[in-house]
């Protein structure tokens, strides 16, 4: 799998790792994801396309991320 220009091997990947909460966005179809030493994931159905955020490429500032949750205009949440 590719993410940014980076190769994501089968350690790295999102699935062997815990997942604390998900949460669908029915509007954008995305999956966001809160992965324990990863951060936090969102995965677009309809593009296919897979994002990862973590203190190192975005302003989330643990990749131990509990409680996920969408307020009422789109924007998410996260409660370390």
């Amino acid at each position: 799998m590719m993410t940014h220009g980076k190769t994501i091997t089968r350690k790295d990947r999102p699935a062997f790792k815990r997942i604390n909460d998900f949460i669908l966005d029915e509007t954008s179809e995305t999956l966001w994801m809160a992965i324990n030493k990863i951060g936090i994931v969102k995965h677009n159905h309809v593009n296919q396309e897979t994002k990862i955020y973590t203190p190192a490429n975005f302003d989330i500032p643990s990749v131990y991320v509990i409680q996920l949750t969408l307020d009422k205009e789109g924007k998410l949440w996260g409660l370390l």
